[in-house]
């Protein structure tokens, strides 16, 4: 697929870019990243370097392991090439954030923003000239890990060597799109490295979750990552191209903005009197079967991943692709919820409910951040938990203690779970798509949707929350 039809394709709205164009921009970055010889020295070496004693270091384990420890040598390596890939590809972060903030204190963006250039063809001109060099750096260093690997443990990693070149492709794509934003958007190169934070911790827990993949000898769970982290890196790129104009950027630097100004007609919104109140309940409620419809879409989307999450749930364990232990985990036991809630008590319907709430607030809060894909991975997490329980029992003949332990609660609770993350997909979806009234309006709808919307799930949540903790038990002794 060419550049233009994937612009046309993934980026409906934005002027489709032209390659060559693309490709000055591209080719005048990178010109700038390399004349640098000490920025140039000092990715070249530590590609090289920090592989082959990586390597080294997994020789002197395997020594004093011996033959008896060849499994748990042959981890080690499998897992030191997921943090030997990593640290090239975090030099994209670097030279993400450097792309528009260090042009910035340069005063040398003026200048670009001159040129006839269209916004997508500078914006993704910078991507690639970013991505490149990490890329090259990434794959270069995975070379010599594995060379090293071969020559001193004669050994290679061959079923994780294809799925750990996708996952690294996705990762570096992540996190350029995340970094190009933040570097278009601050001010000073300073302020760009302070919110790297926000794009480096959450990857850095990806490596981590990789690596129990990789121990946990789940390596083919990682094209599931390496697909999800693709989907990301387009949202963000999309969301990038979309925010990205010239005109807005260089009236900021011009003008600062007036946020007294922005606070004062925020608190002159709000309701000052009882009556007020009284009234914006009332039109909450009226507006309640409109946000349904809005968010149509967006419920059809969750419950196809919760029916989703239950098929692959309930192929993984009649398969046996996923230990019992770490789904068994996930559910709530009398050993797992705590010794101050006892079943049938108050505490524990109390601790339930706050559970739910919990998840449903984490969905909205992490929607604009993560563009709701946390709330559509929860959907599908339980909907795998409950395929997999289901499995089990169905595995053992019985359905009817699955039937009496889980549906009884299960009917209301996971509808309730998918209009929660339909509502927040609705806000991620703002952010990769504004309104045509402008991002800020977008976002107040979607926001009074989820707050429409949970006039109709937190009821459910919370009628759920005492069947478990009060009938489920009952049901559970008459089973």
């Amino acid at each position: 697929m060419s550049l233009r039809r994937l612009a046309r394709v993934m980026f409906v709205g934005v002027r489709g870019p032209r390659r060559e164009m693309v490709m000055l921009v591209t080719r005048r970055d990178l010109r700038e990243s390399t004349s640098d010889a000490r920025l140039l020295f000092a990715m070249t070496s530590l590609t090289f370097v920090i592989p082959f004693v990586a390597a080294a270091a997994v020789a002197v384990a395997a020594h004093y392991l011996g033959p008896s420890g060849r499994a748990i040598t042959e981890r080690l390596a499998e897992v030191g090439a997921f943090f030997v890939v990593f640290l090239p590809a975090s030099f994209s972060l670097v030279l993400a954030l450097e792309s528009f903030s260090g042009e910035r204190e340069r005063n040398t963006l003026e200048t670009l923003f001159a040129t006839p250039l269209r916004e997508s063809e500078i914006y993704l001109g910078k991507c690639l000239a970013v991505i490149i060099p990490s890329l090259t750096l990434s794959y270069a260093a995975l070379l010599v890990y594995a060379l090293s690997i071969a020559g001193l443990l004669h050994f290679v990693a061959v079923q994780e060597l294809a799925p750990l070149v996708v996952v690294t492709l996705a990762q570096a794509m992540v996190m350029v799109a995340a970094a190009t934003i933040v570097s278009s958007q601050t001010k000073t190169l300073r302020s760009a490295n302070v919110m790297a934070s926000f794009i480096i911790i959450p990857m850095s827990g990806v490596i981590q979750f990789e690596s129990v993949l990789i121990i946990s000898s789940l390596e083919w769970v990682l094209w599931a990552v390496a697909a999800i982290l693709a989907v990301i890196a387009l949202f963000l790129l999309r969301l990038g191209i979309i925010g990205f104009n010239r005109e807005n950027i260089l009236a900021k630097e011009s003008r600062p903005p007036d946020r007294r100004a922005w606070v004062s007609r925020l608190l002159s919104r709000l309701p000052r009197r009882p009556g007020q109140w009284a009234n914006l309940g009332v039109a909450l409620v009226r507006a309640t079967p409109s946000a349904f419809r809005r968010s149509r879409g967006a419920i059809a989307v969750s419950a196809a991943l919760l029916v989703l999450g239950g098929v692959a749930g309930l192929v993984a364990q009649q398969y046996d692709l996923v230990p019992v232990r770490p789904v068994a985990s996930l559910i709530a036991t009398p050993a797992t919820i705590g010794h101050e809630a006892v079943l049938g008590t108050p505490p524990l319907f109390l601790l339930i409910l706050r559970n739910n709430l919990l998840v449903g607030a984490l969905m909205v809060a992490l929607a604009p951040v993560t563009l709701g894909v946390f709330g559509g991975l929860g959907t599908l997490l339980n909907g795998f938990v409950v395929g997999y329980v289901g499995g089990v029992f169905f595995s053992f003949s019985k359905l009817g203690f699955f039937v009496c332990g889980i549906a009884p609660h299960g009917i209301i609770e996971l509808p309730a779970l998918v209009l929660a993350a339909a509502f927040a997909l609705r806000v991620g979806a703002t952010m990769v798509r504004p309104s045509p009234e402008g991002w800020l309006a977008g976002m107040r709808l979607s926001l009074a949707d989820y707050s429409r919307g949970a006039l109709v799930f937190v009821p459910m949540f919370a009628i759920a929350a005492g069947i478990e903790a009060f009938i489920t038990p009952l049901v559970m002794k008459s089973c």
